[in-house]
């Protein structure tokens, strides 16, 4: 599973905005800062999650929501 793939399932299983700092250790990404500049923005680019830079938080959009649940094979 990608990284945005794995990031969009974390943020699918919890109901509001999740901090970086979580979802990047439960992502277990080695590269904090890779990981903000690369997986967390092309997301927000793409509208499937909304950024909060200044909160330093993540949250599942409605079409984020959707990607996960037609191409996001969520493991049990």
């Amino acid at each position: 599973m990608s990284a945005q793939d794995k990031t969009l399932a974390v943020l699918y299983s919890v109901p509001g905005p999740l901090d970086v700092r979580s979802l990047l250790a439960s992502v277990e990404y080695s590269n904090p800062s890779r990981y903000r500049s690369t997986i967390l923005k092309a997301a927000h680019r793409a509208h499937l999650l909304h950024l909060n830079t200044k909160a330093d938080t993540a949250q599942l959009s409605p079409p984020g929501s959707r990607y996960v649940e037609e191409r996001v094979i969520l493991e049990v």
